[in-house]
Order: structure tokens, then sequence, then C-alpha cells
């Protein structure tokens, strides 16, 4: 939530910038150079910053760790160490691929490539209102939506309206969701569709 997100941790005036910036780049002009430039013009940006405006404008995203050719392979586990040390930091995002680059030596280029490019057909996809139906009414069997007050909650309908960023849009008798509840049926459609890599947006819609 980006509530959540901002709450005591970030500079208001620098993240106000950097989120405005964020909100007028077209998906196609998101490049390092762009942010670079920013973060130069702005007086500095961490990748935290950068990585959760992201996230709340439905990028998408590639967390990349760069200048790798310095580190020093001793024990083979400074990848794996590495990896942990970023899903820690940025665990708002679990399912952002990590890629590990150098631009010196070129290594890991060609694979960071391929990977924005799986990306860019994944956020791409376009699901059958039939699909979409059957695997909601399997997550809400196998789980059903806490009541709201004395009011029971009814998932009737889904569709996908949008892609890039994949969209889908709930109709349910009353929209004030729990977000634990949320993210079940988030990573339930990730799992059944091969989301992997991309943020996905639900908007629950009042349906009588």
């Amino acid at each position: 939530k980006e509530g959540k997100l901002n709450e005591g941790k970030y500079d208001n005036k620098v993240s106000e910038k950097f989120k405005s910036f964020l909100d007028n780049l077209p998906e196609k002009k998101m490049t390092p150079e762009n942010v670079k430039g920013y973060a130069k013009s702005s007086g500095g940006l961490t990748a935290k910053y950068g990585l959760a405006y992201a996230m709340d404008a439905f990028k998408g995203l590639v967390a990349v760790v760069n200048k790798w050719d310095l580190v020093n392979e001793e024990t083979g586990t400074e990848k794996e160490e590495a990896i942990a040390v970023v899903r820690r930091r940025f665990h708002f995002m679990p399912y952002i691929p990590i890629s590990f680059t150098s631009g010196f030596t070129g290594a890991g280029i060609q694979d960071l490539l391929r990977l924005a490019l799986d990306i860019y057909n994944e956020r791409n996809q376009k699901i059958s209102h039939a699909e979409l139906r059957q695997v909601t009414k399997k997550a809400v069997a196998d789980h059903l939506p806490a009541s709201t007050g004395k009011k029971k909650v009814f998932i009737k309908d889904i569709r996908q309206v949008e892609v890039n960023p994949p969209t889908f849009v709930i109709n349910v008798n009353d929209p004030h969701i729990h977000f634990s509840y949320r993210r079940y049926l988030e990573n339930r459609i990730r799992t059944a569709f091969n989301f992997r890599h991309t943020h996905l947006r639900l908007v629950f819609k009042r349906s009588s």
C-alpha cells in the first residue's frame, strides 16, 4: 500500500517529485537513462524510492545488481546472499526478478534484455472470462472471504479489463475486502496464469 510505504520512511519532497515523474511517464519511456537523469536532477534517489513508486504506478520492474564483476566470488554463495538481501529490502514486491550485470564486462546484459521482454509479454497477457471465473470460483471454495460486520461477502464475477498492467475488475456485494484476502486472490491469479514477475491490479467493484 502506498500509505504503508510512505509512512515516515521517505523524504516527502523527493518522493512526491518522483511520484509525479512516474505518473507522467509512459511505459515505453521508463528507461534506466530517464531514472538516472532524474536522480541527478533531484539531488539523489535511492533504489527503494524508485521501486516503491514504480510499484504504485504499476510499472514493469527488474531489480538490477550492477557491477557484479567487482565481487570476488570466493565461497560460491555470494549471489544467493545478495538475492536474500534484495528480497528482505524489497519484501513488499516478492515477485520482481533480480538480475546480476556488469556494465564493464557486459556480463548479464543479454539475460536482462530477455527478462525485460518476458515481463513485457507477461504484462500483455489476456485471460478469458471463463478461465478467470473458474480460477476465482476454486479460490473462493478453498478460502471464503471474511464477513464485513454482519454481512457475508460474495464474489459475483471477474473480468480482465486491461493489459500492461494486467487489470482485473472483481464484482462483489461489498468492496471492503480485507487486504490479506486481496493478496490471496492476487496470488491465486498469479499462479494460475503464470504472472511470475509483474504487478497485478485488482479493482473491487460493488455489484447489486
